[in-house]
């Protein structure tokens, strides 16, 4: 899921990709920490370490606190920093383990790198994070929209490490087939604009990334929460179709897990700011189930 309507692409259709649809506005943690203010102030008082970690000739904003087993990573939705999870207090919500949120290139205060990259350039960025910031495997990794895509391929690249994953209205790789029902015009400027996002990824070739990784992670528990509400959908759009699509994809995706559950929030697209008590609590259950089948 992307959401592409940001405060610089404001004349552009604003889609959270494929059925979840938002209006053209800054994201949430674009207005909570586009200055670092609250973020710093946050940090502050609980003892956030705000690092900068090369991760292969750029740096990356890297946040940590504390200890405990199993450690949980959070990982933003496209062109959004880590703000995103401290606004609403899901970050700060757990200071008895080890929690990290990072800036990934191109985004918050990292680094910008002219060149495209794809979804597996991520993971190892947040691999090699992990390694510097000491922070240990198990984790429990949370993302939200194409946060969430990268958190399930993480997962299927070091399978061994990830304990569990929650994923907040999250893209899928099924995500590209969908655009077949759009018409013709309608799909070649949407997907041209889906390319020029803000983190400069290669979209499409990380989708296709993502049908091979993601199958293996299965046997991971994983929480996936979906977002029932949005704004209108795109002129030309057959939107019953594309909503329908949707939820089979999510539907289909969650059944690849033997430990698998989907739950349809009555939320847009930002479930963490909209019900941060609701991702909290998935949190909390996915450490439960962690923590139980380490005994």
């Amino acid at each position: 899921m992307i959401v592409i309507g940001r405060r610089h692409l404001t004349t552009v259709w604003c889609v959270a990709l494929l059925g979840i649809l938002v209006g053209c506005q800054s994201s949430p943690s674009e207005r909570a920490a586009g200055s670092g203010t609250d973020v710093a102030s946050l940090q502050a008082t609980t003892g956030w370490v705000v690092s900068r970690v090369d991760a292969g000739g750029h740096m990356l904003n890297v946040n940590c606190r504390g200890g405990g087993s199993p450690a949980i990573v959070f990982e933003n939705g496209l062109g959004d920093n880590l703000g995103t999870w401290f606004e609403t207090g899901v970050a700060p919500a757990f200071p008895l383990v080890r929690t990290c949120a990072y800036d990934r290139v191109n985004t918050g205060t990292s680094d910008r790198v002219p060149t495209r990259h794809t979804g597996r350039d991520s993971v190892r960025e947040l691999h090699k994070i992990m390694t510097v910031t000491a922070t240990p495997a198990p984790r429990v990794l949370v993302g939200h929209s194409f946060g969430g895509l990268l958190a399930a391929m993480y997962a299927g690249t070091y399978p061994a490490a990830v304990t569990g994953l929650v994923l907040v209205d999250p893209s899928l790789p099924a995500d590209v087939e969908t655009y077949r029902l759009i018409p013709e015009r309608e799909r070649i400027s949407a997907m041209a604009q889906e390319e020029r996002n803000p983190e400069r990824v290669d979209f499409f070739d990380t989708l296709r990334q993502a049908e091979v990784l993601v199958p293996k992670a299965v046997t991971i528990p994983v929480c996936v929460l979906a977002s029932t509400r949005g704004g209108a959908v795109p002129p030309g759009w057959p939107a019953a179709d594309v909503v329908a699509a949707r939820k089979k994809a999510l539907r289909e995706f969650t059944a690849q897990f033997p430990r698998g559950e989907l739950r349809f929030v009555d939320s847009g697209h930002y479930i963490q700011t909209e019900q941060p008590k609701l991702v909290i609590g998935a949190i909390q259950r996915i450490l439960e189930i962690a923590r139980d089948s380490s005994r």
